[in-house]
Formats: structure tokens, sequence, C-alpha cells
């Protein structure tokens, strides 16, 4: 399978359009276990897997700790 055909790997493909604001209203802030949940957008969920599978814990806790 070549890495540019559909479906081979979601960060070689077109991202859709996304209405970020839309989309932001009325979710959660991440908790450790939300991150393990696909939100239904390929790109965003390929970035969050790649923390979670090769970061270290640290890394993923910087995606749900509220910094002040």
């Amino acid at each position: 399978m070549k890495l540019r055909e559909e479906r081979a790997h979601p960060l070689f493909s077109v991202a859709r359009e996304i209405n970020y604001t839309e989309r932001a209203m009325g979710r959660l802030p991440h908790t450790s276990e939300s991150l393990t949940v696909p939100v239904g957008y390929p790109h965003y969920d390929e970035w969050i897997g790649a923390i979670l599978r090769h970061g270290e814990q640290y890394d993923s806790e910087m995606l749900f700790l509220k910094k002040e």
C-alpha cells in the first residue's frame, strides 16, 4: 500500500475544514480517560495517539493538566 493512497494514514489525507468554535461549544476539557476516545477528526486523533504511544508521561499529562 502506498502512503498517499486513500486511508493509508490520516496524516497523508487532506484535512477537512472544521468550524473549531462550533466544535468546542459544550465540550469539556480533556481527562486522561477522554484522550483515548476518538473525536472523529482523523488528524487530531492521530496526533493525540502519537503522543500517547510515543511520549513520556509528562507529554500526555500536558494534554489535560491545567497550568496557570
